[in-house]
């Protein structure tokens, strides 16, 4: 028997550790309204087998109050199968508010009756029942009043969704409807040329070819986004990377770009399943902006772990000695919508950035030296709190797309894994 009630108090001891908010005000809220009902349970258990009276005083005088008691433990076991912190903190508050002003009201009662003549008997089980009463008025006002600002951040937080759902897809319209357009004038304009037997046929049809491919890649392009408008599929989950990289670079390696690699063989982060095509995203991007005679990637995986490491979060660095980010890419990015006059040039780096963005963690950008970009992905790793929001402070920044890679016309691969 002492087995079985040990184990079920380690597994409630255990489910504290699952709250998601900071558990200190979780476990006082729970110490606090259990506290309060356990204490005037005890009481009016005592003054139950203490009183001489008969049934009817007996029922108004304990029965009931005891009844309160059990209501306020009940309270405790709601609070805590709920598992909400900050609805917690709110009850336990209201709590201790209730009691007290109930039992200020009660002591303000007794002194003016005692003032008056009346003396009244049993004065610690009557401030009692005043807690009780006062401590489960406080728990329901606590407890709408936790409801209430649930509700507002809910509220706030799908404001929030839909003004972000509202830029993306105005970026999305401007960037699809000016490539589609222009894509399609193209093919129209080469088949018309074909027609009419002004232009080279092979000439045109590898013109159109070219044109066909970029509404396929648009077409997967626009796919990866649908996911990310799909709730499950945006939902976190241990990701191993170290994997993918390493897949990626040698990839590169065999385009001619010389990699060098410093990735620990496992390595995972909690992530969005979308997080390795936007990582792929992010060395493709920086391989086809590259101008360099011989492209050059330093990629490096920091764990918190590790020396230099986040704490909490896993950082991927990826440098280049390209021509360096645009100012007026990052401007756009930085705000995270577009304006009239400024406009993003493509859409690869935007779905790397709402991708991070989606996994709760941040990208940042600054300059190589002598010559090219470092980009830093910031992900949470799987020890890290529920709660961090690596991107809450920091600016969210992105890249974008350009001409498509010339890296099998480069020399043999180079890979180096430091």
């Amino acid at each position: 028997m002492a087995m079985i009630e040990s184990r079920t108090f380690v597994e409630w001891f255990d489910t504290l550790q699952e709250v998601d908010l900071p558990s200190c005000s979780y476990v006082a809220s729970l110490g606090v309204v259990g506290g309060i009902g356990a204490t005037s349970l005890g009481l009016h258990t005592l003054h139950l087998l203490m009183q001489s009276e008969g049934l009817y005083t007996r029922l108004l005088g304990t029965l009931i109050p005891m009844g309160l008691s059990m209501m306020l433990l009940m309270t405790m076991v709601r609070i805590h199968r709920r598992k909400e912190a900050d609805i917690a903190a709110r009850i336990g508050i209201w709590c201790v508010i209730g009691a007290v002003v109930i039992v200020a009201v009660g002591v303000v009662s007794i002194t003016y009756q005692r003032v008056n003549g009346v003396v009244m008997t049993d004065v610690p089980f009557v401030l009692t029942s005043h807690a009780t009463v006062g401590a489960l008025l406080g728990a329901l006002i606590g407890s709408y009043d936790g409801e209430r600002r649930r509700r507002e951040r809910d509220l706030h937080a799908e404001h929030e969704r839909t003004r972000q759902l509202s830029s993306r897809l105005t970026i999305l319209n401007r960037v699809f409807r000016h490539d589609i357009r222009n894509a399609v004038n193209v093919i129209l304009g080469y088949a018309s040329h074909i027609k009419e037997g002004r232009i080279d046929r092979r000439q045109a049809m590898a013109r159109i070819d070219e044109k066909a491919r970029e509404l396929q890649e648009m077409s997967d392009c626009a796919r990866r986004f649908e996911w990310l408008l799909d709730e499950e599929a945006a939902t976190t989950r241990p990701i191993d990377i170290g994997p993918p990289l390493r897949t990626k670079a040698s990839t590169l390696a065999g385009e001619g770009v010389t990699v060098e690699t410093t990735i620990p063989e496992s390595v995972e982060v909690r992530s969005t399943p979308l997080i390795e095509e936007a990582i792929d995203e992010l060395l493709t991007n920086a391989v086809e902006h590259n101008d360099a005679p011989r492209p050059h990637l330093a990629i490096t995986v920091r764990s918190p772990e590790c020396d230099g490491g986040e704490r909490d979060a896993v950082t991927i660095e990826v440098r280049d000695n390209g021509p360096g980010i645009p100012e007026h890419e990052l401007d756009v990015l930085e705000r995270g919508h577009e304006t009239e006059l400024r406009h993003s040039s493509g859409l690869g780096l935007w779905f790397v950035h709402w991708t991070v963005d989606a996994s709760n963690g941040r990208l940042t950008f600054d300059q190589n030296s002598p010559r090219g970009s470092v980009v830093e992905v910031h992900l949470p790793s799987t020890t890290a709190s529920a709660t961090d929001r690596l991107h809450d402070e920091s600016r969210h920044d992105a890249v974008s797309d350009v001409a498509p890679s010339t890296a099998n016309d480069r020399d043999e691969p180079t890979v180096t894994d430091r």
